[in-house]
This record gives structure tokens, C-alpha cells and sequence, in this order.
């Protein structure tokens, strides 16, 4: 409070392009059916985790743009529980082996290796 830093210009540009670019992603995305952008993709494509990450999710792009191809809505629909019980199922038993490992105080498979 004594000594407050000055304003930093460029930091705050840059969080406003940032914001001022999600809106514009999800006004496009309400607006037009076939808008292939999502603002959330915008936003963790910065991350640590795209890193490891890229192609999960190039790959579940994949299948379901075939999945709509070729299925129709319907098909996407009924495929969408599978999906889901996948990223659920991972992240059970990603915690299990954590907690296993931490109770019984031995090494176990490392859900997200670094």
C-alpha cells in the first residue's frame, strides 16, 4: 500500500484483447451453427496442458465430427454418454491409484506425469 507499482499498460491491453476475442468466439458460436471455434478452446490453448493434451483432443474431434458426418444428430445424441463415462472413468481411477498410493504410502501410476 505504501509503495503501489505503476499500471502496467501492456498487461492490461493484452487481458483486453483476450477478453474482447472470447466474446467475439462466443457471440459467432450462438450465432452461427457451423462456427468451428470455441472460446474455451481460445482459452487452454495457452496451457500446460495442451502440451499433453493436443491429441486427446484432436482425436475426440475426430469422432465426433464423424460421428455427426455420418450418424447424424440422432447418432451424437446417443454417443454422448459413452464419451462422457470415458473422461468420468479416467478421472476415477486416475484418483483411486492417488489415493492408493498416498494410504498406503507406496509409488503408483502418476495421473498426471510432469
Amino acid at each position: 500500500m505504501a509503495a503501489p507499482k505503476p499500471v502496467e499498460t501492456g498487461a492490461t491491453i493484452a487481458t483486453g484483447v483476450g477478453i474482447a476475442t472470447a466474446l467475439f468466439l462466443a457471440a459467432m458460436r450462438m450465432q452461427f451453427a457451423w462456427w468451428p471455434f470455441h472460446p474455451v478452446g481460445y482459452a487452454v490453448s495457452g496451457s500446460w496442458s495442451m502440451e499433453q493434451l493436443w491429441f486427446p483432443i484432436f482425436l475426440s474431434w475426430l469422432i465426433k465430427w464423424t460421428i455427426l458426418r455420418y450418424g447424424g444428430s440422432k447418432a451424437y445424441k446417443k454417443a454422448i454418454p459413452f464419451f462422457i463415462g470415458l473422461v468420468l472413468g479416467e478421472f476415477v481411477v486416475g484418483n483411486f491409484w492417488d489415493l492408493y498410493g498416498a494410504v498406503l504410502g507406496v509409488p503408483t501410476y502418476d495421473f498426471w506425469p510432469y
